[in-house]
Order: C-alpha cells, then sequence, then structure tokens
C-alpha cells in the first residue's frame, strides 16, 4: 500500500506552535542524485520514509556515533542502573582482569585502567603483593627461597606446630606469604577469604615455583 502524502512521521522532535517541524531526511545524501529531489520533497513518500527510518533507528546511529566510549575505561557504561550496559567488566575480560562485582565503579576503572602495567610485573614479588592489595585490600610479607622447618632427626625434631612432613622441595623455587588478619577480619566469612587468596596466588605466581601461605591465628 503506497504510503499516503498526509502522513506525518513520528519524530522526538517537539513541534512549535501546532505544527509539524519541517526538516529534510539526513539519508537523503547518501541516495544516488536522481533521487534528492524526491526526498526533500516535503510530505513525498521517500521523504516520508526516510524520515521514519531515521526516528525508527536513531538509538543505533546514536551508540554508532558514540562507539568510541564504550573501548574507553573511564566513559564506558558500568551497569550502575538496571538497564545500563556493565561494559565496564566486559573490558576486563580484554586484559584477563575481571574486577568484583562489589567494587565501587571508580575503583574498577582505575584498576582495569592499570591493568597492563600489573601484567608487566606478574610473576615478581612485586606484582603478587600489588594484586593482593588492589583486590582484599591487605598487606603480606613475601620472602623467596624461603619454606616452613621440617621434622629433621638431630637438627630439628620436636613435635610442635611448625614441623611438617611433605615432599622434598628445592628451595630455589620456594616462597612463602605471611598475613596476618586484623581483628575484626577474623570471623566466620574468614575462611573463604583465605581460599580466595591462595587461589589468587596459585594464579599470578611462576608456575614452576612452589608458595606456603601462612595466615597468623587462623586454624582450620
Amino acid at each position: 500500500m503506497p504510503l499516503s502524502h498526509s502522513y506525518e512521521p513520528k519524530t522526538r522532535e517537539k513541534e512549535q506552535a501546532g505544527k509539524p517541524l519541517q526538516r529534510s531526511p539526513k539519508l537523503a545524501a547518501h541516495l544516488p542524485g536522481f533521487f534528492h529531489e524526491e526526498a526533500e520533497r516535503k510530505h513525498s513518500p521517500l521523504w516520508a520514509l526516510l524520515l521514519l527510518m531515521e526516528d525508527n533507528f536513531a538509538s543505533i546511529s546514536k551508540t554508532l556515533d558514540e562507539i568510541d566510549k564504550y573501548f574507553d575505561i573511564w566513559r564506558a557504561p558500568a551497569g550502575e542502573t538496571n538497564d545500563q550496559p556493565d561494559f565496564v567488566t566486559w573490558l576486563g575480560t580484554w586484559t584477563a582482569l575481571i574486577p568484583e562485582q562489589h567494587w565501587r565503579v571508580q575503583k574498577k576503572r582505575y584498576i582495569l585502567s592499570i591493568a597492563a602495567d600489573l601484567h608487566k610485573y606478574r610473576g615478581t614479588i612485586t606484582g603478587l603483593r600489588c594484586m593482593l592489595a588492589l583486590f582484599f585490600e591487605i598487606d603480606v610479607e613475601i620472602k623467596e627461597w624461603s619454606w616452613p622447618k621440617r621434622m629433621q632427626t638431630g637438627v630439628h625434631n620436636a613435635i610442635s606446630l611448625d614441623t611438617r612432613i611433605d615432599d622434598h622441595y628445592n628451595i630455589n623455587n620456594c616462597f612463602t606469604v605471611t598475613w596476618k588478619p586484623k581483628p575484626e577480619e577474623i570471623g566466620p566469612d574468614l575462611r573463604q577469604k583465605v581460599a580466595r587468596i591462595r587461589a589468587m596466588i596459585d594464579r599470578e605466581k611462576p608456575a614452576h615455583t612452589f608458595c606456603y601461605f601462612n595466615v597468623i591465628g587462623y586454624e582450620e
């Protein structure tokens, strides 16, 4: 069915003095020259069709015009409202550094903005200490070429809390991480936090190394 010449396309612009706004469709510039006159003639079928298309696809055009902001960690939507997508977390997957959901938006943006620099220090004491501080807000002591004492007959054979019977590791590939939780951190959730910290240490340390994670005042 042909479009009526009296058809008035729905626009987002307000009408002035009860009269429809008179505007030319921007899409006309992309048509072959043969159609320009018809596209710019007010109330012609082609004019109405082009305006209708512009209005229906306005949101898509707006997104394309602002596409650069979705790749900018400081401007990308962070899902702060139910109708807003979370592009900040999505960008985090590009750097293998996914922010925690409970973080403040500014913290998410900041940590992802330095993600490339953090990867430079991955596998080092500095890198591990920074990751634990950023993700868990804890300060740890890290010692290289260190491991708890084992029970050794004639050398160290007291049966106590610091005695370990385990495989023999090359001390050159060993290190210890010691963390002392604050009194307010000791509670029912501590076990889960310790497990998460241990998982991060295993993920961030060099693959050929062995880590002993010591939590002072914590017993499983």
